[in-house]
């Protein structure tokens, strides 16, 4: 039994490998609140399927405020076939961060193609709980196998705050949540400018409150140009009535949807001739930079009239027509047939009025559910029967984008300025549609 050294994986997403562990890891060589800590385990598949019970202290063995909470995911290293099943419980009546506290992960290996020795990942939540001061152990155990998590009072966030900054960006009338990236390679251009929107969600996964935080966007142009980014929802966890902090978080659960964070954007103009540059955000306290994240703008020309694959495909009539089991279908084909993307939920601008003198209409902000359903080409194997298809590349939309305003905070039923744009896509997609 070991578990994952930092550094090895992404550590919000678990990771790694078993020749990259050890059976004692320290909560000083990078480790965070809300981390997930990935523990291995070898397992003997003699007849095809194994189980086993991974044990977790679910609160540190001097003083309470961290545990391993959760059973995230198990998976197997190998790949040698079979299905892993995980289960989670709660051994006793003691509340997780509570002393004796301890979780139970059961995991079940079915079906493996060979017998022999398999490595099991389970990932688990590290988690610390607002307002306290951990220290101490944590282990995980199966049978007489014990790896432990150490200094758990030196892990980022346990009795301070831990500021992390998450960063993306897309075109200036894209969404933030819905088209944005790490990597930006399309913009429309405005008033003879290229518009770039970042979007941005600010953190605070540690036991003590942030105080005084401000971000600043830099333009990533040699004139290091810096403005200040409004944090909005931001609390006086700190000094009553300033609200300029982010209160401490409890970083248990499945997802950091409940932690303490807020989200917003910023919308920059660089003239067309920029086409790659790498701006960088930072989040400051008291002249201190306490997290800092940059995105990469790479256009692929200085706002010019470069043709896209679908107006290549329109200029050619190129089309295509396939049949379900034609084995072209996993190509990416241009195509000139029409075809309106459609997803469960999303969010559109509806025109209510004008455009008035200054070309500029009213729209409401609504969710919409109607236009054809288009199906991606990687699932065209789960459809019920055989038929024509046409396969649609999609590299630019017509929409109503807001004008003079933003999106951010407004809900459905919101009216906004508005005006009409040919906007390219930020990734391109290849879909479906049944004739």
């Amino acid at each position: 039994l070991s578990i994952a050294k930092y550094g090895s994986y992404a550590p919000m997403l678990g990771g790694g490998l078993s020749a990259e562990s050890a059976a004692e890891v320290s909560g000083a060589s990078g480790f965070a609140c809300g981390d997930t800590v990935s523990v291995f385990h070898t397992v003997d598949v003699a007849a095809r399927e194994a189980a086993f019970e991974l044990r977790l202290s679910a609160a540190s063995n001097g003083a309470k405020g961290a545990a391993f909470s959760e059973c995230l995911r198990a998976v197997a290293e190998s790949a040698n076939g079979g299905s892993v099943e995980l289960k989670q419980s709660l051994v006793g009546s003691a509340a997780v961060f509570e002393s004796g506290a301890e979780v139970v992960c059961s995991v079940r290996i079915d079906g493996v193609r060979k017998p022999g020795k398999l490595v099991v990942r389970i990932d688990v939540r590290l988690a610390c709980e607002a307002g306290a001061s951990p220290r101490g152990a944590l282990s995980a155990t199966v049978g007489t196998q014990t790896a432990v998590l150490t200094e758990v009072e030196r892990v980022r966030g346990a009795a301070e705050p831990y500021v992390t900054l998450e960063k993306t960006v897309t075109t200036g009338d894209g969404l933030c949540g819905v088209h944005d990236s790490k990597l930006l390679t399309d913009s429309y251009v405005a008033a003879d400018m290229r518009e770039i929107k970042f979007c941005y969600t600010v953190m605070n996964r540690g036991t003590r409150p942030a105080c005084g935080l401000s971000l600043v966007q830099n333009s990533g142009l040699e004139d290091g140009a810096s403005v200040n980014v409004a944090l909005h929802a931001l609390s006086d966890a700190c000094s009553a009535g300033e609200y300029n902090a982010l209160p401490a978080s409890t970083t248990t659960g499945r997802a950091p949807s409940a932690w303490s964070g807020v989200t917003t954007e910023h919308t920059l103009r660089y003239p067309c001739g920029v086409t790659k540059v790498e701006p960088v955000a930072r989040v400051v306290a008291a002249g201190s930079t306490l997290a800092a994240a940059a995105v990469s703008i790479d256009a692929k020309d200085s706002c010019g009239g470069a043709a896209s694959p679908a107006r290549a495909a329109a200029a050619s009539g190129a089309s295509s027509r396939l049949s379900l089991d034609d084995s072209s279908l996993r190509q990416t084909e241009l195509s000139t047939c029409p075809c309106i993307i459609m997803s469960k939920m999303f969010y559109v601008l509806e025109e209510t009025a004008g455009p008035g003198a200054d070309g500029i209409s009213t729209c409401i902000l609504r969710v919409a559910f109607d236009g054809w359903q288009c199906l991606d080409l990687l699932d065209i194997e789960s459809l019920p029967s055989a038929g024509a298809y046409e396969i649609c590349y999609f590299t630019e939309a017509v929409r109503y984008v807001p004008w003079g305003t933003s999106l951010f905070n407004k809900t459905v039923g919101d009216s906004v300025g508005c005006k009409t744009r040919t906007v390219d896509i930020v990734e391109p997609v290849v879909l479906t549609r049944l004739i």
